[in-house]
């Protein structure tokens, strides 16, 4: 039997080295340090007397300072600009300046088209840039002709008929000055049945003509980005997307045969406004150039101003010698022009590199 007062001692040693100890509270992980240039998100907690705002920022909370107003309650989005005070790790005791953060590109939506510019850019999208071709690629003049009147002539027909200008031609048409024959020639007007091509009737009143006119406009616009093949509507099409091109650069572009065999590439710039106090400074100036291969000549192009009764050309051949066979024939050109109620102010003539 141990002694009483032996277990006495013992019970006061015990007592003597053991110490009750605080429950054990888990490791808080270090947070991250907020640094100039990182994207956080802060929910205001309380606005203090000194403008600051009292926010928590990754879990913790911390003083901010901002260059806009804010209310408790807000969540915001933003970039830390820097931070003053006790620095080290994030303390509490330090202040976050930071600024709005710019929406993330993902967040941005994304712009909706309307059915108008959805056709602007499918038909911008969906046709080559090469020029468009005149009367479908076939012949103007059945056999070369010498007379330039009589070329002059059918080129400003085809132009004019290509389908490029239908709209203005409507609007002549809708004032009276133009003919209805007149407008059905375009290829607008050769779209098979079927497409519903509001075209005008014969003996309508002008009320209704304007009504058709406009929704003639609508009706192929909307009927040719459906045919995608060969034909009217595909035609339709390509002048749609080359009216377009006309109007962002000012130029139209042609390919043609003048008779068969004789290829032609002829480009149309806008008219040109001559700068004020000039001679002709009323006048506009237009401009052209063509390029054809000739039998005797070669390729040859020739590039023409007009302004008025003023023209001056020049003219580019493959080689030297056709180039002097054009510089010989300046007199006679300035004859035609002179012929024509033109005169001639300048014209040069070089040959190909």
């Amino acid at each position: 039997m141990i002694p009483s007062a032996l277990i006495a001692r013992l019970k006061m040693l015990a007592e003597s080295t053991i110490q009750s100890t605080e429950p054990i509270r888990p490791l808080r992980p270090d947070p991250p340090p907020l640094n100039p240039g990182d994207r956080i998100r802060a929910f205001i907690q309380t606005v203090l007397p000194d403008g600051h705002f009292r926010a928590e920022i990754a879990g913790r909370p911390l003083t901010l300072s901002l260059p806009v107003p804010a209310r408790p309650g807000d969540q915001l989005d933003l970039v830390i600009t820097g931070r003053t005070g006790d620095t080290a790790n994030g303390s509490e005791r330090s202040t976050i300046t930071a600024r709005m953060a710019e929406p993330s590109p993902a967040s941005t939506p994304s712009p909706q088209l309307s059915r108008t510019a959805q056709l602007i850019g499918s038909l911008l999208t969906g046709a080559d840039a090469k020029p468009i071709p005149l009367a479908q690629g076939t012949a103007l003049m059945p056999q070369a002709s010498t007379d330039p009147g009589q070329i002059a002539a059918v080129l400003r027909d085809a132009v004019s008929r290509s389908g490029m200008f239908y709209e203005a031609h409507q609007a002549q048409w809708v004032a009276g000055r133009s003919t209805l024959d007149d407008l059905l020639r375009e290829p607008q007007a050769r779209l098979p049945p079927g497409t519903t091509l509001a075209l005008p009737a014969r003996g309508d009143t002008l009320a209704s003509r304007e009504q058709q006119a406009t929704s003639s406009l609508l009706v192929y616009g909307k009927q040719s980005t459906a045919n995608t093949g060969s034909g009217p509507g595909h035609e339709v099409s390509a002048i749609l997307h080359k009216q377009l091109d006309a109007l962002a650069t000012q130029q139209l572009s042609w390919q043609a045969q003048i008779w068969p065999g004789q290829q032609l590439d002829w480009d149309i710039d806008a008219p040109i406004e001559r700068e004020a106090g000039g001679a002709g400074a009323d006048l506009p100036e237009w401009r052209t150039s063509l390029r054809l291969t000739l039998p005797r000549l070669g390729a040859v192009s020739a590039e023409l101003a007009l302004s008025g009764d003023r023209v001056s050309v020049r003219l580019q051949a493959d080689d030297v010698e056709h180039a002097s066979q054009l510089m010989l024939a300046r007199p006679a050109l300035a004859g035609a022009l002179e012929a024509a109620g033109l005169r001639l102010t300048q014209a040069t003539v070089d040959h190909h590199d």
